[in-house]
């Protein structure tokens, strides 16, 4: 065992040792410092001074902290404070559409603290394809406000429908629906939905630096022409071969493990760790069927990219291990992995994807 760890050290060594591997996870981590940062940085103008993003969240969101099951009376006190913005002609102008919305200095004042709640009734209670339409929320009613949820589940069922799919099916989707909790719970998740937007971008940096700290692994020795060596070596082909297995698996996890919790303590610190119990169809959609909160969804996503990360390095370390050398093994892995993303948008404008 004491043998096993010393390749395992040795192999880590090769890694860090390298002056390209270091420089990419400098760029990365600098990356990460100033993008998870931005709140500091940021400034927007409210009550005719500019404020930092982060005191905007901090000093004037406060309601959104607390957090508030969105029933017939909260809704109808959140829609009030809209209305008194929406009243003033001056606050509003057209937009290149041609409707009806908040100018921006208007837009910090009056919706912008309750901007998710803002499009959560007018998803519902305005008139299909006028969502984006403020005007409407001027004469929202009492009935509107009791029946927003059973308006959901009409347009859930009439969404669910174009989809053309099996009863089965069908009853499996609406049931899970139906487990969601009403009225919603929202709280402030802003550190929420800037990391789910976050983690595409830190994904493929994740898998760039995979691919260049990995790749070589087991290339390496070809181009060096270790590799007879390593089986005539004290240690045995085997033992080195789950050695660097063991690498593979490790570095891939905790690079993606820390990254994740790197950026969720930080954007936490800015913005506030509220926001876990809020409903999920704030995140993803309320068209969404799950009975998920923010949080329960972030931790998914969290275990979806650990699994990615996982699944991206092994494929790296099998390439290495039948590529002729360093260059060929890079070139594969970047090929394997990020062709399909340059693909799909190419496929999908030419409708290969749907013939």
């Amino acid at each position: 065992m004491k043998n096993f760890f010393q390749i395992v050290k040795f192999e880590y060594k090769k890694i860090f040792s390298k002056k390209l591997n270091l420089i990419i996870l400098g760029i990365f981590f600098t990356f990460l410092a100033i993008n998870n940062n931005l709140g500091f940085f940021n400034k927007i103008e409210y009550n005719g001074k500019y404020i930092t993003e982060c005191d905007y969240y901090k000093k004037y969101a406060n309601f959104k902290k607390e957090g508030i099951y969105l029933d017939k009376n909260s809704i109808k006190q959140i829609n009030e404070k809209i209305k008194e913005g929406l009243k003033n002609e001056e606050n509003t102008e057209i937009n290149k559409y041609g409707k009806t919305v908040f100018n921006e200095k208007a837009r910090i004042k009056y919706e912008m603290p309750y901007s998710e709640i803002s499009y959560f009734l007018r998803t519902y209670l305005n008139p299909e394809n006028e969502i984006s339409e403020r005007k409407y929320m001027l004469n929202y009613t009492e009935q509107d406000f009791d029946n927003i949820y059973n308006k959901r589940l009409e347009n859930f069922k009439k969404f669910l429908s174009s989809y053309n799919l099996q009863k089965q099916e069908n009853e499996k989707i609406l049931q899970l629906n139906s487990e969601i909790k009403t009225p919603f719970y929202f709280e402030d998740y802003t550190l929420y939905s800037k990391l789910f937007k976050d983690l595409q971008i830190i994904m493929i940096f994740i898998l760039l630096i995979l691919i260049m700290c990995l790749s070589p692994i087991f290339s390496r020795e070809k181009t060096d022409k270790t590799y007879p060596l390593i089986a005539i070596s004290k240690y045995g082909k085997n033992k080195v071969v789950l050695a660097k297995l063991f690498v593979i698996i490790t570095f891939s996890l905790c690079l993606t493990f820390f990254v994740h919790i790197i950026s969720f303590l930080n954007l936490g610190i800015i913005y506030g760790f509220s926001g876990f119990k809020t409903n999920a169809q704030f995140l993803i959609g309320f068209y969404s069927p799950y009975p998920l909160t923010v949080g329960q969804t972030l931790i998914i996503k969290f275990g979806i990219n650990m699994l990615i990360s996982l699944i991206s390095a092994l494929a790296i370390g099998f390439i290495s291990s039948i590529s002729k050398n360093n260059f060929i093994s890079i070139v594969v892995c970047f090929i394997v992995l990020y062709l399909p993303s340059f693909l799909k948008p190419i496929l999908k404008s030419t409708n290969i994807l749907s013939l």
